[in-house]
């Protein structure tokens, strides 16, 4: 993660609130250790919100039941359904098949076919209609390993994906498709 990608996506609130799902965390922890604006913007939100809390609690604030069930269920362990796009062919005839929560998430676990030449990658997610649902930058650090994408349940579609991806060459010229991988999602309630 770059210091603009951080600020863009707020990273340093999300960290200190727990809201960044874990490989984005991962990222920016590892951002956070090479750039001292970030660590600062951290190390100053962290005694903000100390403060705070010292400062909420004898207050003594009521805490819903309802709010400590969130809270709690939001602190548990949970499977994530994830589906491995590492070696499928897009143009075979086994999908994997994916059944994740209406209203959850689920992981895209992808080899990216790096090569040399490319400064970065561009995952894209497309429903079986053609429409482009959202699309990940990927660096061509990251790419050198299996990358892991946290998806939202809403921000895919029940039935066939596909998820594309493309390389942005170094040089600048147009982006080349290095690969294409389908897989069936089907959500639960």
């Amino acid at each position: 993660m770059n210091h603009d990608k951080a600020i863009r996506e707020q990273a340093v609130e999300r960290y200190l609130l727990g809201e960044l799902p874990e490989g984005v965390r991962a990222r920016f922890e590892e951002h956070f250790f090479d750039c001292s604006l970030c660590a600062s913007d951290l190390k100053n939100g962290a005694m903000f919100v100390d403060a705070l809390r010292a400062d909420l609690q004898p207050a003594g604030f009521p805490v819903l039941p309802a709010m400590r069930r969130a809270a709690g269920v939001a602190q548990a362990p949970e499977v994530m359904n994830n589906v491995i796009l590492a070696t499928i062919s897009a143009r075979g005839s086994d999908i994997p098949k994916l059944l994740a929560p209406a209203h959850g998430s689920f992981l895209i676990s992808v080899d990216v076919p790096s090569k040399t030449g490319y400064a970065s990658y561009l995952c894209l997610l497309y429903n079986s209609s053609g429409k482009q649902l959202w699309q990940m930058p990927i660096t061509a650090q990251q790419a050198e390993n299996a990358v892991s994408l946290w998806v939202p349940t809403e921000k895919a579609a029940n039935g066939t994906n596909e998820l594309r991806v493309l390389a942005l060459p170094s040089t600048g010229g147009s982006p080349v498709e290095v690969g294409r991988y389908r897989f069936s999602l089907q959500t639960s309630q």
